[in-house]
């Protein structure tokens, strides 16, 4: 059986490299803790890898559905508003598209 376990400094990095990403502030005892979480996670994960699965069909889903895709039909265009129209009585216009205010920073 291959051996996945990290060593306790390896641990560490990766959890203050995975709290960093989430931006979750972590304690010294909550990082030994989650190491310690993941070092069962690993165990775990060693287990699965040694049952034999080569008599086991691939499956891409579980669920055996396929694809549902629509027809691809004409649109009466007749009750659809033109572009000026759609845009007449907003206050802001761009190039012919609405202008909102951001919600989001620019990062």
């Amino acid at each position: 059986m291959r051996e996945l376990r990290y060593n306790t400094y390896m641990k560490k990095i990766n959890i203050r490299h995975i709290a960093a990403l989430a931006n979750i502030p972590l304690k010294p005892e909550e990082e030994e803790l989650l190491a310690q979480q993941l070092d069962t996670t690993l165990e775990h994960i060693e287990k699965l890898n040694t049952i034999d699965t080569s008599s086991v069909m691939t499956t891409h889903t579980v669920t055996n559905t396929h694809n549902r895709f629509r027809t691809d039909d004409t649109v009466d265009t007749s009750s659809m508003l033109s572009q000026k129209e759609a845009t007449m009585n907003t206050s802001q216009i761009h190039r012919g598209m609405f202008v909102v205010p951001m919600i989001l920073d620019g990062e």
